[in-house]
């Protein structure tokens, strides 16, 4: 059976011993610099989200106009993104024909 010894010196832990982290300063004019892009980031991501909302709200304005074939066409074109190969196949069409749908529609 093995006995118990005292307890042995306590040490008290130094600050030398704690963990360093690394500090990323950045002066006020920099930073103000950094805000400023970021901004300006922004101001033109918003208007290129801006610009697709509108092209958005024009096509669904376009599509509520038409019906059959029309509306297939223009659909698969510009919500599916399909090619007009594609869409001729889908809709027992040549590509030709679905792209002469397409662009009498969109004259």
């Amino acid at each position: 059976m093995k006995l118990l010894g005292a307890p042995q010196e306590i040490q008290a832990m130094q600050y030398s011993d704690m963990p360093k982290a690394s500090h990323n300063y950045m002066s006020i004019d920099r930073l103000a610099d950094t805000i400023n892009r970021l901004d300006n980031m922004l101001f033109i991501e918003e208007g290129i989200l801006n610009g697709m909302i509108a092209t958005k709200v024009k096509i669904n304005a376009k599509l509520k106009g038409l019906e059959g074939i029309k509306y297939q066409v223009v659909y698969k074109r510009e919500i599916e993104n399909k090619s007009f190969e594609r869409i001729g196949e889908e809709c027992n069409y040549s590509g030709r024909q679905a792209r002469r749908i397409f662009e009498s529609i969109a004259n």
